[in-house]
């Protein structure tokens, strides 16, 4: 999952919050579809409905969760960055 998520508050300016597993299910689900997109203003996004753009992660709340932190070498002139690997997390 991700720490120190950057989360939007109710006047749409950003607010650093603790980390997601303070959240519930539903509060980690919107900080990251649903208020990014409201953010960005980027319409039929970031929720299932009619006519909307269906981007979905899918996800067991059993299994999913941090891998181990690794330091990466991906970025421009090879700077090195901490990488931490979702796990249980299926893209469609």
């Amino acid at each position: 999952m991700i720490d120190n998520a950057l989360l939007i508050d109710g006047t749409g300016a950003p607010a650093r919050h603790g980390s997601l597993a303070d959240l519930s299910l539903e509060q980690a689900v919107q900080a990251v579809t649903s208020r990014p997109a409201m953010l960005y203003r980027i319409p039929g996004r970031g929720r299932l409905a009619a006519g909307a753009w269906a981007d979905l992660c899918l996800f067991d709340p059993a299994t999913v969760g941090r891998g181990p932190k690794r330091r990466v070498f991906d970025l421009p002139a090879g700077a090195s960055r901490i990488d931490t690997p979702a796990v249980g997390l299926h893209g469609v």
